[in-house]
């Protein structure tokens, strides 16, 4: 898809270099009944997209309680995590990230590129978006799984429609 609209906009594509990293790992999918009700959070490395998730999920529980969130702070953030992220109900990851990918049946993110090996291992993406911005989703136009700022019952939908599909997204069907 960027290819297309790097030539659409008369960008010389040979030029190009990427310099991004490769996050394709063929993995076996796991089935998540176990971690049904929960959702890893995978912000970018970036402070303020992490409080931006943090706190949609900190309102959101004070609505629905049925869902249990884990976020992933970017490693250069870690030492952060107490003194910003204090809300009991969002667990502060420690463990590694194939084993949030195996404990989280949904991920709630923002550009964060891990969201590519979360889907390879069954995770359910979920794009945390602002409406007229331009689009941070390694999935952009296969993933309709996406939530605008502050959409809670839309968010609480999308959870509830997926939470019985064996299925993990739309992106592979």
């Amino acid at each position: 898809h960027s290819k297309k609209l790097f030539k659409s906009k008369k960008f010389i594509c040979n030029q190009i270099i990427n310099v991004g990293s490769n996050k394709y790992v063929k993995l076996k999918k796991s089935v998540h009944k176990k971690f049904k009700f929960n959702v890893l959070l995978l912000p970018e490395g970036y402070l303020s997209e992490s409080v931006l998730l943090y706190n949609f999920v900190s309102n959101f529980l004070d609505y629905y309680k049925k869902f249990q969130f884990t976020i992933r702070l970017h490693p250069s953030l870690k030492n952060l995590s107490g003194e910003l992220f204090k809300d009991k109900r969002i667990k502060i990851s420690n463990k590694s990230l194939m084993q949030d990918f195996r404990s989280n049946k949904f991920s709630l993110y923002r550009g964060s590129s891990s969201i590519i090996s979360a889907v390879n291992c069954g995770v359910v993406p979920i794009y945390y978006s602002f409406k007229n911005e331009l689009s941070l989703d390694p999935f952009y136009g296969l993933n309709t799984n996406i939530v605008y700022n502050n959409e809670i019952k839309k968010f609480n939908k999308i959870l509830m429609d997926n939470l019985n599909k064996n299925t993990n997204s739309n992106i592979y069907n």
